[in-house]
């Protein structure tokens, strides 16, 4: 079996705030949302623990509890960098390095090929662990089979004095993690709390529940955590290649409020990345842009294209579209430009052409300047889920923007256009209220009735759905509540 490590830098943001003030190393130190007395607790230190501050409370309430309590922010800047520092140590041990992008400070890396470096796995790994303690990154690690194992291991031997675990057997990888207490999953403590309350101690436990359940009680978040124990997301490793983030950075003499300006110093480094990455002949998925500001606030935005790209003109459009909702505290004294690149591949020509109704192209370019405008989070897509009841039968994730035309560039084309499109069912977010009479239509037809029932674990409802076709034409979907005693509309067929 291939081998696996994962290594865990425990509570990053704190880390960094410690590399950043060793002084306070000796003293109770936080890690704040903002700096100030009302900034939020993200983080503490074990000195912190001891004086009853936890993770929650305002900075305020810590200083009355100790008056020697240190905290400061850590911009998601300051993170990223830290994580790509620590990427660049780890690939000096093995070029396939994988970050968990949900959890910085988390990184898998492949264990094949080093047996003529290193005497034994151990050994390779605990040269890993003092690599990351000389740049002031303390961690803990573990060597498995899986993913979910290895990760387990890692996480519960940090804070103890065995922080190495490197398993013999696929078995006893998987007894350590089933055994693993929740405390290993990275969930909100309430949502934690609230799954030991039901007697849900250990992740063996937790992956006994069916995954729809899951979703509907728990949400998406804990849905993805239960997927990921139970093997759902054991992908091969994905390892990052050292020349596939690039950084530029330029400092101004004087700050610029100006987002015209901005814009001008952002194009300069725009061209010279976008120079140095075609002469590698690779393309950007991703635009980072870290503007710094002259009252020491850090501003860090996302660019993502409709498909990896090179073109200039794409990447000024959707930075001035993102620069335009921006309200900025202060002048930018400093600019930074990231990218994420993939090589550029070929796009498959089709055999037969046809014409499609709508541009593949077109709605991607329309939904990359969406997120420009309003954020990533913006467009997002339906999924499905194992639900009776239509209006719980799918959630809405964040769209793979940067997967929307796959890896490398290479586009796909509808292979089917079909002359009569199928009917579409639009189901409304919530049933309303049936009012056809106020609206002069009648009913003509009705088709059903389709029987639900169930919901005893929580409210009990019992349905009889219909498709009624109305008197202006219009087929509707609606149903009858029998506890109620109501007629509802569902949605419509289009």
């Amino acid at each position: 079996m291939v081998r696996l490590a994962c290594i865990n830098v425990r509570n990053l943001p704190l880390q960094i705030l410690l590399r950043k003030h060793p002084g306070w190393r000796r003293s109770p130190t936080a890690v704040l949302s903002k700096s100030g007395p009302l900034g939020m607790i993200l983080s503490v230190n074990r000195r912190a623990v001891g004086a009853g501050i936890e993770p929650g409370m305002r900075f305020a309430a810590g200083l009355s509890l100790d008056s020697d309590l240190q905290g400061d922010e850590v911009s998601r800047w300051e993170v990223e960098e830290a994580a790509e520092e620590a990427v660049a140590c780890l690939q000096g041990f093995t070029p396939d390095v994988e970050p968990r992008r949900e959890e910085p400070g988390v990184f898998w890396l492949g264990a094949r090929g080093l047996s003529g470096l290193y005497p034994t796995e151990r050994s390779w790994i605990q040269s890993v662990i003092r690599a990351l303690e000389r740049m002031g990154l303390h961690s803990s690690a573990a060597v498995g089979f899986t993913r979910f194992g290895s990760y387990a291991a890692a996480k519960t031997s940090a804070g103890t004095s065995r922080r190495l675990v490197v398993f013999t057997s696929f078995e006893s990888e998987r007894r350590h993690a089933l055994e693993s207490p929740m405390s290993t999953l990275p969930l909100h403590p309430g949502l934690t709390e609230r799954l030991e309350k039901l007697g849900l101690r250990s992740v063996g436990s937790f992956i006994e529940l069916t995954p729809g359940s899951v979703r509907r009680r728990f949400g998406a978040e804990a849905a993805r955590l239960h997927r990921f124990a139970r093997g759902g997301l054991s992908l091969p490793l994905q390892p990052l290649r050292q020349e596939e983030r690039q950084r530029l950075s330029k400092s101004l003499l004087a700050p610029v409020s100006d987002k015209g300006s901005i814009l001008f110093h952002l194009e300069e480094l725009l061209d010279l990345l976008l120079r140095e990455t075609s002469s590698r002949s690779h393309l950007v998925m991703e635009l980072g842009i870290t503007l710094n500001l002259e009252d020491g606030a850090t501003r860090a935005e996302t660019i993502r294209p409709a498909s990896p790209s090179a073109d200039r003109k794409t990447f000024l459009e959707l930075i001035a579209l993102r620069l335009d909702t921006l309200i900025l505290s202060d002048g930018v004294v400093s600019f930074a430009l990231s990218a994420a690149t993939v090589e550029a591949g070929t796009r498959q020509l089709l055999l037969f052409q046809r014409k499609a109704r709508r541009s593949r192209e077109a709605g991607t370019l329309a939904f990359a300047r969406i997120r420009a405008v309003y954020g990533n989070d913006a467009v997002r897509t339906a999924r499905s889920e194992d639900s009776h009841l239509p209006e719980q039968s799918y959630t809405w994730d964040e769209a793979a923007g940067r997967n929307e035309a796959g890896a490398g560039g290479r586009e796909t084309e509808p292979t089917d256009i079909q002359a009569h499109p199928n009917l579409v069912r639009r189901i409304l977010s919530e049933p309303i209220p049936l009012s056809l009479p106020r609206s002069g239509r009648r009913i003509k037809r009705l088709t059903g009735p389709y029987l639900l029932s169930g919901g005893w674990w929580r409210r009990e409802y019992e349905r009889e759905y219909y498709f009624a076709e109305s008197s202006d034409g219009e087929i509707l979907w609606i149903y009858y509540d029998r506890r109620s005693r109501s007629w509802m509309l569902a949605g419509r067929v289009e």
